[in-house]
């Protein structure tokens, strides 16, 4: 295990027992558990718990730590008192600022020592951490733009122009010198992927209040060129604004238009993307009249794409070139649209392919047996049977109706074997049976859910099994549940202190500096995309990982005693988070710039729609 994953595993368990939040980029729409959903008086407390935070982040050790809760703590305290709110954005614009000057110092002058090439390398050896400080800097700076820009797109987009570092210049031959390890010793510059990434993400941000700036946003986006992510965001500003976003992807189409879709694979992607949400939402306009009075894209955009693209379809079937490819896959699951807006090159790529048996050979659906003893025959039998079960399980939950019965329950749950998915659809089915009145029955399957627990939790699985069995004792008995999770805090808590002494030992300041972890270092943490969930996040709606309105129950029931769960940690870093943790449950965003909007189509590679809701879970 890498020390990376080492550390993840152990700060997880800590989220696990908070708000395990949901990805960014695939975080389910919801009806957020509002805040005012919580009595007035309680309320106040958890606005006040946010500005004691606040305060107390001023005391970490380690400026990248108290920067990553400065800008959480503003992103959430804006809708309080936008004053203070703006002044610590100030503050955070100041600090990074400073920190990318003297990081390009630093750089500049490590490039002209000997060796300068391999500092990357150097700084794992030599535990100095100064390969993830250039990591930290570029995740407060991304965080910082994301926050800022979902109040004020203005001021958000402002500095990130200001800070953005110019492009590497060319040599004499035109060609610019690259550094072999230069993607962990530089900031990004104009032009790289993640920068442009990081623009088209502070449109999606933008949008939600200021649609105008944020079709400006991708426009310039756009004038540096195609990409997947701008014509999915298209689609979002569509849903926030017809006009706006259907401007921009008419935009979007002229310039793909312009390309030769046979050579250029993004030009083509992007091209078959608006084919499909532009058809789509032409039949969506039958129905409805808003999107039938200003369209994705008109009609005549549609004919033209489907064109440039069939035309494209026809070049790979007549030069037999890897028809099997993904992007030939991509023509071959639309020739339905191309049928209706191009039909004449649909028929002569459906000719070509019947003519080319080696392209359907190709093509065809290849299913595999699987291999393996009977034995494991018997377990893949098994494990279908119990996915099965579980997502039967997970229908009747999603019904929200609890028309069925205890007995009806057990008998489901039987057919589960695996001890910790079996325990996580019995604590959900215990919630559903306590939010349609069923206590008694919620009670019952909760005690039988107890008495199959370890006594004391050893292992990941059994830390899951607890947390689950205490979310669902959050709806029927508050105390009991705040009981287990106080108990498991205490026991994370000192595995932590363990968990940082070996980070420390292992790869020095790369992983603790100044006696703190450097939380934005850690894969999915703070600065790698937590840092907006804590703020403005959450949402999840599967049962795994949606613990916002578990941890509302327990504040409506003991507001100080679950506020305190946080306090129980003793490392100052750990502390705080889990207090953000807790303060995005109890005053969640009335709206996200992760809610995803219902999609025009529903493609799995774009970002247009929020997934099914997960299965329940099955240890591998």
């Amino acid at each position: 295990m890498t020390l990376h994953k080492f550390i993840l595993s152990a700060v997880c368990i800590l989220s696990f027992v908070l708000n395990a939040p949901a990805q960014q980029a695939t975080a389910p729409k919801t009806s957020p558990a509002g805040s005012e959903q919580l009595p007035a008086e309680i309320k106040e407390k958890a606005v006040s718990f946010l500005r004691t935070t606040a305060k107390d982040a001023a005391t970490l050790s380690l400026p990248e730590n108290r920067l990553a809760f400065l800008i959480a703590t503003a992103d959430m305290l804006w809708e309080y008192d936008e004053t203070a709110a703006r002044q610590a954005f100030k503050v955070a614009e100041s600090d990074v600022r400073q920190m990318i000057t003297a990081q390009m110092q630093k750089a500049a002058l490590t490039a002209a020592s000997e060796g300068g090439d391999f500092a990357f390398l150097d700084a794992f050896t030599t535990g100095d951490g100064s390969a993830m400080d250039v990591q930290s800097i570029i995740n407060l700076r991304e965080s910082l733009v994301l926050a800022i820009g979902k109040h004020d797109g203005e001021a958000a987009y402002r500095f990130l122009i200001e800070t953005r570092q110019p492009a590497p210049a060319a040599d004499k031959d035109g060609k610019t010198k690259t550094n072999p390890f230069g993607n962990g010793t530089q900031l990004p510059t104009a032009g790289d992927y993640r920068e442009s990434s990081l623009e088209t993400r502070l449109a999606h941000a933008v949008a939600q209040n200021d649609p105008q700036k944020a079709l400006e946003i991708g426009l310039k986006r756009l004038a540096v060129g195609l990409s997947e992510d701008l014509s999915s965001f298209a689609v979002r500003l569509y849903f926030k604004d017809k006009k706006r976003g259907a401007q921009l992807a008419q935009e979007i189409a002229k310039k793909a238009k312009s390309a030769n879709l046979t050579t250029d694979d993004l030009a083509l992607r992007v091209s078959i993307s608006l084919l499909k949400n532009g058809a789509n939402s032409i039949e969506r306009g039958v129905k409805d009249k808003e999107i039938g009075k200003t369209p994705f894209l008109s009609e005549s955009d549609l004919r033209e794409l489907a064109n440039l693209i069939g035309r494209a379809g026809i070049a790979m079937v007549v030069e037999n070139s890897a028809p099997e490819d993904y992007e030939f896959g991509k023509i071959r699951d639309i020739l339905p649209l191309l049928e209706k807006y191009s039909p004449s090159n649909a028929t002569q790529i459906k000719a070509k392919m019947a003519e080319n048996r080696s392209a359907q050979n190709r093509i065809a659906e290849v299913k595999v047996e699987a291999e393996g003893d009977d034995e494991y025959k018997k377990y893949l039998e098994r494990h279908k049977k119990e996915e099965e079960a579980l997502k039967d399980l997970q229908k009747s939950v999603e019904s929200a109706k609890g028309e069925f019965s205890l007995q009806g329950a057990r008998t489901a749950l039987s057919l589960i074997k695996n001890r910790t998915a079996r325990l996580t659809a019995m604590s959900q089915i215990a919630i559903t049976f306590a939010d349609n009145g069923k206590i008694e029955e919620a009670k019952e399957l909760i005690v039988e859910a107890r008495k199959t627990l370890a006594p004391q939790p050893k292992f990941w699985a059994h830390y899951v099994e607890h947390l689950v069995v205490a979310r669902a004792l959050a709806s029927v008995e508050p105390k009991q549940s705040l009981e287990m999770i106080e108990n498991l805090i205490y026991q994370i808590d000192d595995m932590l202190g363990g968990v940082t002494k070996i980070a420390e030992f292992i790869a020095g300041e790369t992983a603790v500096k100044e006696n703190e972890l450097r939380l934005s270092g850690i894969p999915g943490m703070i600065g790698g995309g937590i840092l907006s969930q804590m703020g403005r996040g959450g949402g999840a709606r599967d049962f795994a990982t949606g613990f916002e309105k578990d941890i509302l129950k327990l504040a409506k029931a003991d507001f100080d005693r679950t506020a305190a769960l946080a306090d129980k940690f003793s490392r100052p870093e750990i502390r705080l988070m889990a207090r953000m943790i807790l303060i995005n449950s109890f005053l969640p965003p009335k709206d996200t710039e992760n809610s995803a909007p219902d999609a025009i189509e529903a493609d799995n590679d774009l970002l247009l729609a929020p997934p099914p809701p997960m299965p329940l879970p099955i240890p591998n």
